[in-house]
This record gives structure tokens, sequence and C-alpha cells, in this order.
């Protein structure tokens, strides 16, 4: 699953904005998002 969420632009740009904003105090997305946010794509296609 690492291997395709690093190989996900979306995913990879979800995981540096969530960085960003714990580097601000300000609450990060879970993996577990990213997770189902990545799996409703290929299933979509989206």
């Amino acid at each position: 699953m690492t291997l395709e969420i690093l190989g996900d632009s979306e995913s990879v740009a979800r995981i540096s904005e969530s960085l960003a904003a714990l580097g601000r105090g300000e609450r990060g997305v879970d993996l577990a998002t990213v997770r189902s946010d990545l799996a409703r794509r290929r299933t979509t296609g989206a």
C-alpha cells in the first residue's frame, strides 16, 4: 500500500499539505483517510 500511496500524486500532495498543517500546530489528515481517498479514486477512476 505504501508504494501505491507514494505513486499517487494526489495522495502525496495531501500528505505534504497535512505535514505542513502539523508544522503549524493544526490537525493533519490521518493515513486511513488517505487510503480511503486512494481506494475511492482507484474504484471510480477519478
